[in-house]
């Protein structure tokens, strides 16, 4: 997916940008957590790259975990990524309950991150934890936005059957 950024670079200039991955589904009721992102974004006048982050399922584990903390304005700074993935019963940071749901506004400045994680590793696809990753260690600013809603990790074919079978259970409760 990061490799897309660079294919729409001569179109998004020196601008914003929306990020939205298809593997981390965000469910909700009523107002998507998209929109949420972008109004916050806009209303808050965040200057920086911005990630909507919904409670963790229970039971799940991330594929990385972040380290915010929240601001009193209501936002969250992203302080750091831990190396390991958020484990389910034992997290790297137990008070951290809120996970990234695939919902993120980049500005273009992480344009040449990108490509400097494209030469450090020519023959690999690159993740966007490479990118943030490096990105916060050049020091670029990355701010939370709690959104309402929750998300399921559908990336493989298991968690996929277990996301399906958790939403038909939660939309059957909400009856």
């Amino acid at each position: 997916t990061i490799h897309f950024i660079l294919v729409a670079e001569k179109y998004i200039k020196d601008s914003f940008f929306v990020l939205a991955f298809p593997d981390l589904p965000a469910f909700y009721q009523g107002y998507s957590p998209l929109h949420q992102l972008i109004d916050k974004h806009q209303k808050n006048n965040i200057t920086t790259h911005a990630f909507a982050f919904s409670p963790y399922p229970a039971k799940t584990a991330s594929f990385f975990e972040y380290k915010v903390s929240h601001r009193s304005d209501g936002l969250l700074d992203v302080e750091h990524l831990c190396p390991n993935p958020r484990a389910s019963d034992n997290p790297h940071h137990p008070e951290n309950n809120l996970m990234p749901n695939g919902r993120n506004i980049y500005h273009t400045s992480i344009i040449p991150v990108i490509k400097e994680c494209l030469k450090q590793n020519p023959d690999q696809e690159v993740s966007d934890y490479q990118v943030v990753k490096l990105a916060l260690e050049q020091g670029h600013n990355f701010i939370g936005v709690e959104v309402d809603g929750f998300i399921f990790d559908t990336g493989n074919p298991t968690s996929y059957a277990k996301a399906t079978k958790e939403w038909l259970q939660l939309t059957e409760n909400k009856k």
